[in-house]
C-alpha cells in the first residue's frame, strides 16, 4: 500500500516521525482514535501496522461496548452486552 492511500483511508495523523535506517527513508504515522494505531513507511510504501487494541479511549468506543474490556470473562460479556445476533465475539486474554 502505498504513502498516498494510507492517508486516504486513514486520514492524517496525530503525530509524524521521520528518520533513515539503512539508507532507507523511513516515517512513523501515529493516529489516535478507537484503537490507536502507528504505521512504518519506508519509501513510501507501508511496511508495518501496529494496532493498540488493548489501550483505546474509552470515550471514542461505542456506548454498547464501554462496560466489557480485554481481559473480562465470556460470560460477563455475555451478560452485558447480551449474545451476539449477527456478530461473533472473540476474546483474547493478553
Amino acid at each position: 500500500m502505498t504513502a498516498e492511500q494510507v492517508f486516504r483511508i486513514m486520514g492524517e495523523p496525530a503525530k509524524t516521525t521521520a528518520f533513515n535506517l539503512d539508507g532507507i527513508e523511513q516515517r512513523e504515522l501515529e493516529f489516535a482514535g478507537a484503537v490507536p494505531a502507528k504505521i512504518i513507511l519506508s519509501d513510501g510504501k507501508m511496511s508495518s501496522v501496529k494496532l493498540d487494541v488493548f489501550r483505546p479511549d474509552k470515550t471514542d468506543l461505542p456506548a454498547f461496548g464501554r462496560a466489557a474490556w480485554p481481559g473480562l470473562a465470556e460470560c460477563s460479556v455475555r451478560r452485558l452486552l447480551e449474545s451476539p445476533s449477527k456478530f461473533n465475539i472473540i476474546l483474547c486474554s493478553a
